[in-house]
């Protein structure tokens, strides 16, 4: 395994090559494992089966 200076120089520009890509071609999300959602979920509200219900009546009230 031969690990001359210029080896170590090809690899050590490739390497900042990358990183400077990562960094300066614009913003990048590197924590997509970890993304929250930005938007609420709506549900509907549970049933509250406590109150009564409204007395409809099919005859006029006398």
């Amino acid at each position: 395994y031969n690990t001359s200076p210029l080896n170590s120089l090809v690899i050590f520009t490739f390497r900042f090559e990358e990183t400077r890509r990562l960094f300066w071609d614009g913003p990048r999300n590197l924590n997509h494992g970890q993304m929250t959602r930005t938007t609420p979920v709506l549900t509907l509200p549970a049933p509250n089966f406590r109150t009564t219900p409204a007395r409809i009546h099919l005859t006029p009230y006398v």
